[in-house]
């Protein structure tokens, strides 16, 4: 068993809509099971409810487990998009920056005096 974190706490609030939006009926932060607590939870309470409970809550668990370790190459993917995405940016942000580099060179080019020839011009 262990405490919620400041949080978990403040995420399972969000969760939760049944009691006042402050404190949720809490005056501490509540206590949570992990999953060998529930089995050593069940191995002392001997009742068919408390035994149809641990077995519900171990399936819980299981599923919870199974759903992270089947996710956890989507997450990976979306984390390396969002890595490349920040290199890509730096990329467009380096070719933003020469643009603009050209374009300052460009209005500096249109003030300076043309050579070459001319025509109507005559020649000197």
């Amino acid at each position: 068993m262990f405490q919620l974190s400041s949080e978990e706490l403040a995420n399972w609030k969000s969760q939760f809509v049944t009691s006042n939006l402050l404190n949720k009926g809490l005056r501490k932060k509540p206590l949570a099971f992990s999953e060998q607590g529930v089995a050593m939870l069940s191995s002392v309470l001997n009742s068919d409810l408390a035994i149809q409970m641990n077995i519900r809550i171990i399936r819980v668990f299981t599923k919870v487990r199974k759903f992270l370790e089947t996710h956890q190459e989507i997450l990976e993917r979306i984390i390396a998009l969002e890595n490349n995405d920040n290199a890509q940016e730096k990329k467009i942000m380096l070719i933003l920056d020469y643009l603009k580099s050209f374009q300052q060179q460009e209005a500096s080019l249109k003030n300076r005096k043309k050579i070459g020839f001319k025509i109507g011009e005559k020649a000197k």
